[in-house]
């Protein structure tokens, strides 16, 4: 009515569902949620490169102490205040009023989610409970020159025995079986041999030694020829079985004067020498499905944390005195165990393994040999003499 333009109204814009139109979001909010996202991506770096770092400082204090608590506490400590450092940086652009309670949050998840993994994969046994061996009747122990402690049942001859003793060598190295070889073997004793079965020292009853790197075929070569002079036997009829034929091979050739026979029973490699630990030999007679299942095995968390921790050092920790008085009673030695030193050392060394044996064995006789042979080859299931 004054000259005024008139305004006219335009109805308001109607989106699909009903409700207000979506505002464009500005760069300030966009730059804000980017931010988020970033972070969001880096905390599983940060965990992760916290958990590398656990395990090398781990790995670094077990080089310098063997025991288990200053290692473990070592790693832990390392982990947890890496991840705290991660969380921060990797949170550090987030808005003050979320940053503190996104940290938190993130710290006591990622913190759970890495010791959790470790103690489950790492730490708890796979199936392996730590049992006493069974008593065998007759059980004694030798207190040999070389400083090892082992334990043997001795079945004697019927009628008069022979002048060259049996002795076995059980495989492995690390598998004894006492009682079984025991009443097996000892049926020789009806033709007049005077049978001697020993766990070799690290396994079975037998004590355990100091420094795991003496677990060698050296170390057995020693401890029977200290066997042959503690049972005052001039020679010795020896039968082996897997690892254990590996321990006759290299007695016969450092004291051949004092072996009469010798049987190898699913040899391992006769000449330790050549020998480059791989096991290749053993390995290709297995299926792919054996060999995927072999690796599945030796590359668990547990079985590479225990090689690692081995290859950087090798000494057993002090025990305890609930660990003396468990070793005192179980086979008569204070000391801790350490052949899993060999096996470790050798991950793919399955000499024992029944779908892993030689189906062949063969007897040999170390010159001069006197006397009858008697050989038939080597007594199976049922018995036969020899």
């Amino acid at each position: 009515m004054l000259g005024l333009p008139t305004l006219r109204r335009h109805p308001a814009p109607v989106v699909a569902g009903g409700g207000p139109p979506s505002q464009p979001r500005s760069p300030l909010t966009r730059r804000r949620a980017r931010s988020r996202a970033w972070a969001l991506l880096r905390l599983p770096r940060a965990i992760a490169a916290a958990a590398i770092a656990g395990l090398l400082a781990l790995v670094g204090m077990a080089a310098v102490s063997p025991r288990p608590a200053v290692f473990l506490l070592a790693g832990l400590a390392v982990f947890v205040s890496a991840t705290a450092a991660g969380v921060a940086l990797a949170t550090r652009k987030l808005p003050n009023r979320r940053r503190r309670r996104t940290r938190l949050a993130a710290f006591a998840a990622g913190a759970l989610a890495g010791v959790t993994t470790f103690v489950v994969t790492a730490l708890l046994p796979v199936s392996d409970p730590r049992l006493a061996p069974a008593p065998v009747a007759g059980q004694r122990f030798w207190e040999l020159p070389t400083g090892s402690r082992v334990a043997y049942v001795h079945v004697p001859a019927h009628g008069t025995p022979r002048p060259t003793p049996m002795v076995f060598l059980h495989g492995g190295p690390g598998i004894a079986d006492m009682a079984g070889d025991a009443a097996y073997f000892g049926q020789l004793t009806r033709d007049g041999f005077d049978v001697w079965v020993y766990d070799q020292v690290g396994t079975g009853r037998s004590g355990r030694l100091a420094d795991p790197r003496q677990y060698t075929i050296a170390r057995n070569v020693a401890d029977l020829e200290a066997i042959r002079q503690r049972i005052d036997a001039d020679r010795l009829v020896l039968v082996g079985h897997s690892w254990g034929a590996q321990v006759a091979a290299s007695y016969l050739a450092a004291h051949p004067e004092h072996v009469a026979r010798v049987v190898f029973s699913s040899p391992g490699a006769l000449a330790p020498a050549l020998d480059d630990g791989s096991d290749a030999g053993v390995r290709t007679r297995l299926t792919t499905r054996q060999q995927l299942g072999l690796y599945r095995l030796l590359l668990r968390p547990r079985m590479l944390l225990a090689y690692t921790l081995l290859q950087v050092n090798p000494r057993p920790p002090t025990p305890s005195s609930m660990t003396q008085r468990w070793m005192h009673a179980t086979t008569g030695s204070t000391t801790t165990a350490g052949q899993a030193h060999t096996a470790a050392t050798r991950p793919l060394g399955q000499h024992c393994m029944g779908w892993a044996s030689m189906p062949t064995s063969s007897l040999s006789r170390s010159p001069p040999a006197r006397g009858p042979t008697h050989g038939r080859g080597w007594p199976t299931t049922p018995y036969r003499r020899w």
